[in-house]
């Protein structure tokens, strides 16, 4: 048998390329599709959630192309999405499940979501009420997967007020308010994480957000379009740890 050894060294030189946030990803890609114009994305995460949802949003009539240092994304503006035949396959991708709801609001046509044996586990029931409040028709069983929803051009604009921290249900709801004709607000008793936020000022969105006592106050004014952006997401270092 050959032998192998090595000797010991002080140090290791070299550059790893960090793979970037998936739930960040996840929400550029849904906040690009709505906008007007390219959107680049730089440090997109390689992940299955985020290839899956690839998959949907080319489904609902986007032009992703992944080009050789970054993915372009073609925005149809906030109520311009395709209706499509097929189910959206979510895998076990909660963010990307609850997001794509949100978006699908501003769409007056019918989708149906479903996802692996894990996902159709969840009860979707904190984010479907919400949308509800927002005038949308969703049928679904025990409020699980498989869900259909039906979005129509205007939501109705409300006041959400979040008694359990959760960002991907308070990004659920800023998306479904982009085509309200009115302001909508959210009340984060508990905040938590602002990157959807972020997202919708730096594409444009007519976002307002302050802080009262311990509690975020978010006020959106929809029919504002998104404008598209170039996009560097970071590094995530709980991927690094998994690569």
């Amino acid at each position: 048998m050959t032998q192998f050894y090595s000797k010991n060294t002080n140090s290791i030189n070299g550059i790893i390329d960090v793979p970037g946030d998936k739930s960040i990803s996840q929400r550029v890609l849904i906040l690009g599709s709505v906008s007007i114009g390219i959107t680049r994305i730089k440090g997109i995460s390689p992940s299955e959630d985020v290839n899956n949802l690839i998959s949907n949003l080319k489904l609902l009539g986007v032009n992703i192309k992944k080009k050789e240092n970054f993915t372009e994304v073609s925005g149809v503006g906030i109520g311009g999405l395709s209706s499509t035949k097929k189910a959206l396959y979510m895998g076990n991708s909660g963010t990307a499940t609850r997001l794509l709801l949100g978006m699908l609001c501003n769409q007056n046509f019918e989708t149906k979501l479903t996802g692996d044996t894990s996902l159709t586990k969840r009860n979707m029931k904190k984010i479907i009420t919400p949308l509800k409040q927002m005038g949308v028709k969703i049928n679904s069983l025990n409020n699980k997967l498989p869900i259909v929803i039906h979005g129509f051009n205007e939501t109705m604009p409300i006041i959400y007020n979040q008694k359990t921290p959760s960002a991907q249900i308070k990004s659920a709801v800023l998306l479904a308010s982009l085509n309200s004709p009115g302001e909508t607000t959210i009340i984060e008793n508990t905040p938590t994480r602002n990157h959807t936020e972020i997202l919708l000022k730096t594409l444009g969105a007519k976002i307002k957000i302050r802080k009262s006592n311990k509690k975020k106050i978010i006020k959106i004014t929809g029919q504002k379009e998104l404008i598209a952006k170039n996009i560097l997401i970071g590094g995530d270092p709980s991927s690094a740890a998994i690569v």
